[in-house]
């Protein structure tokens, strides 16, 4: 009986293994006759069912300050990132009707209830930024209202004016709190505005001047911070994986020379690894801290948000090799699995980890994946010496 006790343990310990090593070799199942990616798909529709009937998004504004709007903005994203001129049409359809759900959804009553309607920008740059850059995708899936380009074009007059009369590049989300990676969502919307209404309807182009600021107030170690005082855009919280993840996904479209720079630092500071395996500390190297709301579970000092969205951050920059190693070990670590035709992480326990993940993976397809070298190379020798070790010792067990 006791060698039993003895057994049992490691060859389960041996199976979880085994089990880790198989996942990280997953790959997206991409279906080329409809043109859309199966994986990514199934999530959305886990999603889907979470947020139409189990209420996700108002159970997720209990968890977070902006839950409500985040789950239903990368829900949206999602859907549009998905199709394409290639994917059938009938998957086509219900992401415009999903994504027109979504944005209904964001310009809810009950949306608007947790942003402060007094603020110079109404409602806040959080609130406005993400509706703005959700409409304006929208609007390049085509086939929309022209009160939806209109509210798109009201919405870029106003975060332009408010920027021109801000000292600081970064206004208040709330009242006397600013944050840069909520400015990031405002200000990618305007430059998306720069393309959808070319010409005379083009809202005036406010992003040098944004930029020019943004560069002289970066934090100590020369990044993007991730607080700053609301009145003068000066540092008081230094960079964060979280915040630089998410940002530096929208950069490189407002100014890739920039979005670079910024990048080079932020993967020499944050992208590690642990057990052989890749992932984006919540605080720069040499720090240590603790999470929060925004940072998700910090493990080993790695940030839970910030290897998630960092996967993104990855594609953005083409970097491969971390993508990949970001998504597999996501895709083992949260036990992903697939069930009546819906996907969902750690058995669907928590929508808005979901939603991020399925934005994150809707980032690119299989085939534009192009890795150099082997990147699980440290933990499959890690995993080989372990199971050799539980090898022996059930040999042992057996004399």
């Amino acid at each position: 009986m006791v060698k039993l006790f003895i057994r049992i343990p490691i060859l389960l310990m041996a199976v979880v293994l085994v089990y880790f090593n198989i996942r990280l070799f997953h790959t997206q199942s991409y279906n080329a006759d409809l043109g859309y990616d199966e994986d990514v798909y199934a999530q959305l529709q886990h999603l889907k069912m979470e947020l139409h009937q189990n209420n996700a998004a108002i159970k997720m504004q209990q968890f977070f300050p902006e839950g409500f709007i985040f789950i239903n903005a990368l829900y949206a994203l999602t859907w549009c990132e998905l199709v394409d001129s290639n994917t059938d049409s009938t998957i086509k359809k219900e992401a415009i009707e999903e994504v027109d759900w979504a944005i209904s959804e964001i310009l809810s009553e009950y949306a608007k209830s947790s942003f402060n309607e007094e603020l110079p920008l109404k409602y806040g740059v959080f609130y406005r930024g993400w509706t703005n850059y959700v409409i304006a995708q929208r609007i390049n899936l085509g086939t929309t209202s022209s009160s939806l380009k209109q509210l798109f074009k009201q919405n870029c007059d106003e975060i332009s004016e408010a920027y021109e009369k801000s000292e600081s590049p970064y206004l208040e989300s709330y009242y006397m709190a600013a944050w840069p990676a909520d400015n990031m969502l405002a200000v990618a919307s305007l430059n998306l505005g720069e393309q959808i209404l070319a010409g005379s309807h083009s809202p005036k182009s406010i992003l040098p001047i944004w930029l020019e600021k943004v560069k002289k107030l970066l934090d100590d170690d020369g990044r993007i911070p991730h607080g700053v005082q609301w009145e003068t855009g000066k540092t008081i919280e230094a960079s964060k994986g979280n915040s630089m993840s998410l940002m530096l996904c929208f950069l490189y479209d407002i100014d890739s020379s920039f979005a670079k720079s910024q990048f080079i630092n932020y993967k020499e500071n944050f992208l590690d690894e642990r057990l052989g395996l890749p992932g984006i500390r919540e605080h720069a190297k040499g720090l240590a801290g603790d999470g929060d709301i925004d940072s998700g579970p910090v493990i080993w000092g790695i940030g839970g948000a910030a290897s998630i969205v960092g996967q993104r951050t990855m594609a953005t920059y083409s970097e491969w090799n971390v993508y990949l190693g970001l998504r597999n070990s996501i895709e083992a670590f949260g036990a992903a699995y697939i069930w009546n035709g819906k996907k969902k992480y750690v058995f669907g326990q928590m929508p808005m980890a979901d939603a991020f993940i399925a934005w994150s993976n809707v980032a690119a397809k299989e085939s534009t994946i192009k890795t150099t070298s082997n990147w699980r190379w440290k933990f499959q020798l890690g995993s080989a010496f372990v199971l050799l070790i539980f090898s022996l010792l059930g040999k042992i067990s057996l004399k």
